[in-house]
């Protein structure tokens, strides 16, 4: 299986290294941010409970869950039209209705996919609203819609937890011998940047603490953890004591192509 939106930080390319971090040994696979999916897809492990805060992000999987036939069925017809900029702007406003009413539906779903596959650069964005407000990639072919693994995914979430709250409920399901993967929000590389919010509330340098701080006390609870984040000073701070790997990877999503350059992450595991 493989993730069918393209999302900020995704780990497409990181998940043989991260897959190579797993312990030997262990009970539930935990993803407390799981964005579009990448690693606990590809890692396909019976027992998984996943989380993201953003709604309609958890209800597009609770639909491909429930309903995928329907959903493929409502994505073909989107599709069925002349595209065109004032046809994105139309599903765009209607999407971000769905937002506005905290509505969470098969149409918000289908919604969130066509116009994943129709943003610029696939990339998910926000404004202070919190609604999408990416532009059109001027693309006319039809969008990718691959039905095979949309169904294999179906099948899989079946038998797995989905969750839609802030990362703070965590330790009240994590047990002993569990390991968790957090991929949260990454910290900015530089002072001046802007710390990266893929939700309307953001994630600062406060949940970052909030985030170390729940870390913390899951590895006194002897529960395995791996963190994937920007290699900064503020992250080896929060993260002292614990085993760094760092890694280069590229920044394909940033809007300005030639910005798109290699940057350091540091993988941190608690053993």
């Amino acid at each position: 299986m493989h993730a069918f939106l393209k999302w900020p930080g995704s780990k497409r390319e990181q998940r043989e290294i991260l897959k190579n971090k797993l312990p030997k040994n262990f009970n539930t696979y935990i993803e407390p941010f799981a964005g579009g999916g990448s690693l606990f897809l590809y890692l396909g492990l019976e027992q998984t409970i996943i989380n993201d805060i953003n709604k309609q992000l958890i209800n597009c999987y609770i639909q491909v869950r429930d309903n995928v036939n329907e959903f493929i069925t409502r994505i073909k017809e989107l599709d069925n039209a002349k595209i065109d900029n004032d046809y994105y702007l139309k599903l765009r406003k209607q999407y971000n209705q769905c937002i506005v009413n905290n509505k969470n539906d098969l149409e918000c779903a289908a919604l969130l996919y066509w116009l994943n596959k129709r943003c610029f650069n696939g990339l998910y964005r926000i404004n202070k609203n919190g609604l999408f407000n990416a532009s059109w990639n001027k693309s006319t072919g039809p969008i990718t819609l691959d039905e095979d693994n949309l169904k294999q995914v179906s099948k899989y979430l079946q038998n797995i937890y989905i969750f839609n709250q802030d990362f703070s409920f965590i330790p009240n399901i994590a047990k002993k011998r569990d390991l968790i993967y957090i991929d949260s929000p990454y910290a900015p590389l530089t002072e001046s940047a802007k710390f990266t919010n893929y939700n309307a509330d953001g994630f600062n340098e406060q949940d970052h603490r909030r985030l170390a701080d729940m870390v913390h006390k899951l590895t006194d609870k002897q529960i395995y953890i791996i963190v994937s984040n920007h290699n900064t000073e503020l992250i080896r701070n929060l993260y002292k004591g614990y085993n760094f790997d760092v890694i280069k990877v590229s920044r394909k999503i940033n809007t300005d192509a030639a910005k798109r350059t290699g940057a350091e992450e540091i993988i941190i595991t608690n053993f």
